[in-house]
């Protein structure tokens, strides 16, 4: 079949008008009578009218376009308003008014015309909410542009012309949309693919004008170019060539067409496939080669469906009984299609109504009742003849009006319910494949298409404002009626996957899924056919019948471009708002705590986190009883099911996504737990481990779910996008990992909800399965056997001496998950919080270091640590007779003798092993002093270290300077050579070198130039900020909780590292608003002088409030406070800390917070200056900062340009002086006043 593309005649002119008469069939378009006859635009090639040029693209979009709200006049405003509204005039006076209007005198005034060829019989244009919104706002942009060209304000002015001609881009854009939408719909009517067509997306209108076909002296131009015409004339001469094989198809008019066998062609009328014109071939051809093909294999031939005419009312399955018995020969279907028996427990005589529900009068319930008359799914009835009366009431619906619904809870309880499987959206992960193509198709009305049996509608009667009613059809609400339905529909879903066609249902959902857009469009039409010729009725708003990757089906997004479920935009703002709202107020009832849990349920394929994150909450729900108040029960939240809701109300985009397929498993993790440790076996490895005294206290089944969580993280360390089956003989672990959580124990959930936490962070799906413990062999034995070599630890008391007196280490060289006193530490065995296994395999430079090591690798260690230049708190036995004995004296700081008794091995529970009272240790500190590093350097370069050559010198230092020192340590190891050579006489070698050292030392200006000292204020409100987003404090780590508490008390009272350390709760004095410190401070006062830090309530903002979290931090170090002092360590033993501590808390707070660069000490300076900037005094600001009252100290005040001006606080009076650099300083004594008020004026 050839399209028509015939160009246009430019001697024939524009006709004047279209009757109002005229058929719109052909897609014509009405035209003024103001139109000349002549055309004035066409192609290349094509008669232009005189001096008209080819129409030209438009300009492209400003890109100085901002949007702005412009003020009207009351007049204009009101009558924009008006427009906005819409109209909605009669219909025949709209076309009257439209045909009325002037238009320009050219074929592109008339929307475009598809030629008849081209429109298929069940042509539509389907829009998504998406696209419909987008025209909306078009529509709504234009009127605004043009009021606005029309208003008082503006007319007249360069903007009115401005505001035309965006308001004619706007239209334009919207007339590219429609057309797009119309040349799409047009090709999927006739069966042409879009991509047969380059750029429908993008190519605009031609306006080629051409004769109107049916209309003399008329002129329209069309919808698709000619090039475009050529090409769909081409993709439909080859699909008819293809057809053209050897395949027949039967010609019944109304019936379904199917491939036959050569035995049935003699009986049935034929014709060629060839022969058929593609408009009507398109609708009736229902096979492609790969179903024709598995047909031809199974013999298998469509029945002829017989042509029904059947009201479209309720029952109506009932009137295709023929055809259905074409397809089933289940007698219990072909029964319930001619009507359904009511399954009742007792005899039918027995039952009747036990009340009479009262007289409800509602007009709402009555439009209701008219409606499922006019539907003919109930029927009145005299009320004498009712045997089972139901109550009627109403329910919001989701646009605010309500809809009655039956209860027929009572009737339920007398009918049999039986246990049935519906299909479901997990089926997807059988039948999707990438990049599928999907379409969905919803029953109109369909349990009413199931008619009741006549002698059983009398127990299914309510009543109305007096008048009795009674369902003929299957009605809901009714128990047995979901199993009835999927009952009835299997067998028209099994009929149609016997024809190769992939589909899901759900009660009246209908999922298809095909490879390909083609082949899932005749899938469609081959699907609807059978469902009509069944008496199904199709509801085409609700279905989407135009093939889509991506697909909203049963509450769910589908994506097969990423194989993945997600939540809907709705339902995900829908979640977050009911979170919100449980945050608000915590005290709800259980009926509102269940809905939510409920609609968290409804998301479980589309989210890892449904369950994880929703336990909690269902335990708020355990103790709800369905009797007294039910669900109407008062709860009140606790903090963890608040914590889960605060969750929901924050979830990310990535929260509300699940990949539908799972990553294969490939990996097996075989884990164990005893009371001594933890064991795991994985491709040909083992690992285990102690347990810490905390741990072993614990319940066996927590143990067995942490083993799992060491066992997975050993195994999958640096791996992700894997799937990982956990093996365990333990069913309560594997159950509670299964699950994700439970609901029974909450130290479980707490341990199911860590371990998948950190597989959905690393990316790994966990399945787990049983195990027999007899066949657990590798992970039972690593649970129970351990290298006491490596498990002896030293007491922490003991350590955090060593560490105050030497530094603090920030990595153990030899421990294991339960000893280890660094939080970075290497093991001998392979553990899940490890650096590495075994620490002389990795670089040492660099780090601060501790060691306690197997007595036979002392020396080991040492020379390690000496050939790398580490620091290193090292702890040996105190044996004079080790032999690194004397090198440990020559190299070394100590030793610290430490008692035997320090030094245990911790085993189940409370019980320790401990070394013998008499034996001793030693700590040693190892640091890398300037001449031990040229004595190594000499060492391994074969040099001697008294008489060097020039280059030697160089080399050396340039070794240092490798290492990462910086310019002020370099110059101290330049200056311990020059003392040794000095010492050894040979002040010639420095003297050879010093050419050498100056240019050295000039390159090394160049490429490590040194930082300028700070002398800068932070600003306070960049801390704060991090503060505010470290709440609340039930949330936070140990380690994050200190280090806030510790920057919020040095902000709010600005004291020293030292005072903070020496707050203590013996010297607490606190009320309801204030909370006070007395201290005993020597610096700037007399011995004994008193002085406070005080702390007061902040009521405007709780998250920044230093009560409040002084409260949760005594509340949280209550478990492990031993010490009457207020900061302790957030690591064991959580002991007392000193100032040093504190100062580097404060430096990393700063560094969390994002200032970097400064110390400790400059919080003080910041809080003073932010004082100063909000108003308080000099005297204040001194008292609360302990501060001399002789002396200077610097305050930054923001002035009112914006600029931070420096000012010296004189501690004797609060006198102030402004100065700049080094300038020098003024007297404060001449000027007091004239200062004083240039302080407060700033």
């Amino acid at each position: 079949m050839a399209l028509s593309t015939s160009s246009s005649d430019s001697e024939s002119g524009i006709e004047e008008a279209i009757g109002r008469g005229s058929s719109q069939k052909d897609n014509s378009v009405r035209v003024s009578r103001s139109l000349s006859r002549t055309p004035t635009s066409s192609v290349d090639g094509e008669v232009h009218g005189p001096g008209v040029a080819a129409p030209a693209a438009p300009p492209d979009l400003e890109d100085s376009v901002s949007k702005v709200r412009v003020e009207m006049t009351a007049a204009d405003l009101d009558k924009f308003r008006g427009f906005a509204k819409g109209s909605a005039p009669n219909g025949r006076d709209r076309d009257s008014w439209m045909d009325a209007l002037p238009i320009v005198n050219d074929v592109a005034s008339l929307s475009p015309r598809l030629d008849k060829t081209l429109r298929g019989n069940d042509m539509k244009i389907s829009l998504t909410e998406r696209q419909t919104i987008g025209i909306h706002d078009g529509l709504f942009a234009a009127l605004n542009l043009m009021t606005l060209s029309n208003s008082q304000n503006i007319r007249g002015t360069e903007e009115e012309v401005k505001y035309r001609d965006r308001a004619q881009r706007v239209i334009s854009l919207l007339i590219q949309d429609v057309t797009v939408l119309r040349r799409e719909a047009a090709l999927t009517s006739i069966g042409v693919p879009h991509a047969v067509v380059p750029g429908i997306r993008k190519r605009t209108l031609d306006l080629a004008p051409e004769k109107h076909p049916s209309v003399d002296n008329e002129f329209v131009h069309n919808l698709f170019s000619i090039d475009m015409m050529n090409d769909i004339n081409k993709a439909i001469k080859k699909k008819e060539k293809d057809s053209k094989d050897t395949r027949w198809v039967v010609c019944n008019p109304g019936s379904l067409l199917a491939t036959v066998t050569p035995d049935s062609i003699s009986a049935t009328p034929m014709v060629k496939e060839g022969k058929t014109p593609l408009s009507k071939a398109v609708t009736q051809l229902t096979q492609d080669k790969e179903i024709t093909q598995k047909d031809n294999a199974k013999n298998l031939m469509l029945p002829k469906f017989a042509q029904i005419q059947a009201p479209l009312t309720a029952g109506r399955l009932k009137f295709f009984i023929s055809n259905w018995k074409l397809i089933t020969q289940d007698r219990w279907v072909l029964k319930t299609i001619k009507g359904y028996s009511l399954p009742f427990k007792s005899l039918r005589g027995q039952l009747s109504s036990r009340f009479r529900t009262p007289k409800i009068t509602s007009e709402v319930i009555e439009k209701e009742a008219k409606e499922l008359l006019a539907k003919k799914a109930i029927f009145k009835i005299r009320e004498k003849k009712a045997r089972w009366i139901s109550p009627i009431f109403l329910v919001p619906k989701k646009d605010g009006s309500q809809r009655p619904v039956i209860n027929l809870k009572g009737l339920n309880k007398k009918v049999i319910v039986k246990h049935f499987k519906m299909e479901n959206l997990l089926m997807v992960k059988d039948l999707i494949t990438k990049g599928a193509f999907m379409a969905k198709m919803d029953m109109k009305d369909a349990y009413f298409g199931v008619p009741i049996k006549r002698e059983y509608r009398k127990y299914l009667c309510f009543q109305v404002n007096g008048q009795m009613y009674a369902f003929r059809a299957l009605p809901f609400g009714l128990a047995t009626a979901p199993r009835v339905y999927t009952k009835v529909i299997r067998p028209i879903a099994a009929y149609l996957r016997k024809l190769g066609i992939n589909l899901i249902v759900y009660l009246d959902d209908w999922l298809f899924l095909a490879d390909t857009a083609e082949k899932l469009e005749i899938d469609l039409k081959l699907a609807s056919k059978v469902l009509t010729a069944l008496g199904l009725v199709i509801n085409k708003e609700k279905s989407i019948l135009v093939p889509q990757q991506k697909i909203e089906f049963l509450g769910l997004e589908i994506d097969s471009t990423t194989l993945s479920f997600s939540v809907p935009v709705a339902k995900q703002v829908k979640i977050k708002a009911q979170a919100k709202a449980l945050i608000d107020n915590p005290i709800k009832k259980a009926r509102t705590v269940a809905q939510f849990c409920g609609l968290l349920a409804s998301i479980k394929l589309a989210s890892n986190y449904s369950s994880l994150k929703a336990r909690f909450l269902q335990k708020m729900l355990k103790g709800v009883s369905y009797k007294a108040k039910g669900f109407d029960a008062v709860l009140d939240l606790s903090s963890e099911a608040i914590d889960e809701a605060r969750f929901w109300s924050a979830a990310t985009l990535e929260v509300f996504s699940r990949r539908i397929l799972p990553p294969p498993i490939s990996m097996v993790v075989r884990t164990d737990a005893s009371s001594l440790g933890w064991g795991c076996a994985f491709i040909g490895q083992k690992s285990g481990g102690r347990w810490n005294l905390e741990e072993a206290k614990l319940h066996i089944n927590i143990l067995e779910l942490r083993a799992a969580l060491f066992g997975l993280q050993l195994a999958c360390k640096g791996i992700k996008e894997v799937g990982v089956r956990l093996e365990s003989d333990n069913i309560s672990a594997i159950a509670y990992i299964n699950k994700r959580g439970g609901t029974k124990s909450r130290e479980l959930l707490c341990a199911a909800q860590e371990l998948w936490e950190w597989a959905l962070e690393n990316r790994i799906y966990v399945i787990a399965s049983h195990i027999p413990g007899i066949k657990n062999v590798d992970a039972d034995t690593a649970s129970r056997k351990f290298s006491e070599n490596c498990e002896w630890e030293l007491n922490q008391v003991v350590v955090s001496r060593l560490f105050d007196k030497w530094g603090e280490a920030n990595i153990d060289l030899f421990a294991s998950r339960a000893n280890k006193k660094c939080e970075n530490y290497y093991s001998f065995q392979a553990e899940p919080g490890a650096l590495g296994t075994d620490a002389f395999a990795f670089s040492w430079k660099g780090i601060k270091a501790y060691a306690f090591p197997p007595f036979s690798l002392v020396g080991r260690t040492l020379q390690k640590a000496l050939i790398e230049g580490v620091s290193l708190i090292l702890v040996t036995p105190a044996w004079t007779s080790l032999p690194s004995w004397p090198k440990l004296i020559s190299v070394a700081e100590g030793p610290i003798l430490i008692n035997g008794s320090n030094v245990f091995i911790a085993l189940a529970g409370d019980e320790k092993k401990y070394l013998k009272h008499n034996f001793h240790l030693a700590a040693w500190y190892i640091y890398p002093s300037a001449l031990r590093k040229w004595h190594i350097f000499c060492t391994n370069q074969e040099i001697d270290s008294k008489k060097p050559q020039p280059q030697d010198i160089i080399n050396f230092l340039q070794e240092v300077s490798d290492s990462g020192i910086g310019q002020s340590a370099i110059g101290t190891h330049r200056a311990a050579l020059t003392s040794l050579l000095s010492a050894a006489g040979n002040l010639e070698a420095i003297k050879a070198a010093e050419p050498f050292l100056s240019r050295f030392s000039k390159g090394l200006l160049r490429t490590k130039p040194t930082d300028p000292k700070r002398s800068d204020i932070w600003d306070v409100d960049e801390a704060l900020i991090w503060i505010r987003k470290c709440w609340p404090l039930e949330s936070l780590s140990p380690k994050t909780l200190t280090l806030r508490t510790v920057l919020l008390l040095a902000l709010c009272s600005p004291k020293r590292a030292n005072e903070l350390a020496a707050l203590s709760l013996e010297k607490l004095k606190q009320s309801q608003s204030v909370w006070e410190f007395r201290l005993i401070i020597t610096k700037n006062r007399g011995f004994g002088i008193p002085h406070a830090a005080r702390y007061l309530k902040f009521s405007e903002e709780e998250s920044l409030c230093p009560i409040e979290n002084l409260k949760y931090y005594l509340k949280f170090t209550e478990q492990f406070r031993e010490s009457d002092k207020l900061l302790l360590s957030y690591q064991k033993p959580f002991g007392s800390v000193g100032s040093s501590t504190i100062s580097r808390w404060l430096k990393c707070a700063l560094v969390e917070a994002g200032i970097e660069g400064f110390t400790g000490h400059s919080t003080r300076s910041a809080a003073t200056s932010a004082a100063a900037a909000r108003g308080l005094s000099t005297a204040q600001i001194i008292g609360a900062a302990n501060w001399s009252t002789r002396g200077r100290h610097e305050i930054s005040i923001p002035s009112s340009s914006g600029k931070k001006r420096n000012y010296s606080a004189s501690g004797s009076g609060g006198r102030h002086s402004r100065h700049s650099g080094h300038s020098g300083h003024r007297d404060h004594r001449k000027n007091d006043k004239k200062d004083s008020k240039r302080f407060r004026k700033n």
